[in-house]
């Protein structure tokens, strides 16, 4: 099955590398902030993709985070989409109350946001955000956000 979708991304600055997508239902210029953006620690960019979910696994960041959307938002049935080798293309970011980063650039980010009065907060570090972050689905309760993660699925 070919998929496009239009999505948002934020890219660590000194490094290039893709930390994350996000792929809204509806919005059709998606668009967000963060605190990390801000201080030029990050940046973040609107994107379209097209992948094929049957043929070969993700070949990118970007391409994971669909696959992972498209099994949360139940698009997809977690045996219809090709998810091998998708732990690989992952990077480990430090997902913080101002926005995701690399872990090496958490104290960084501390001490610029300090400027702000924020008291940065690190929820995990992992390859993998909270779902709730990203998709919310409809008819699903969840008692702990920190425990479900981006592509979950109800089946």
């Amino acid at each position: 099955m070919i998929i496009k979708r239009q999505g948002h991304r934020y890219i660590d600055v000194e490094s290039g590398k893709t930390l994350d997508a996000w792929f809204p239902e509806a919005i059709l210029e998606p668009v967000r902030s963060c605190l990390a953006e801000k201080y030029g620690v990050v940046r973040g960019e609107a994107f379209e993709l097209e992948i094929d979910t049957e043929q070969e696994g993700p070949v990118s960041t970007e391409d994971a985070y669909l696959r992972l959307h498209l099994l949360s938002e139940c698009s997809v049935q977690p045996n219809q989409i090709n998810l091998e080798g998708l732990f690989g293309v992952l990077p480990n970011i430090a997902w913080t109350s101002a926005g995701p980063v690399l872990p090496e650039t958490v104290n960084r980010l501390r001490s610029l946001v300090s400027q702000e009065h924020h008291h940065l907060q690190v929820s995990s570090i992992d390859k993998f955000p909270r779902m709730s972050d990203y998709v919310i689905p409809a008819g699903v309760r969840i008692a702990d956000a920190d425990r479900v993660r981006l592509g979950a699925c109800r089946t």
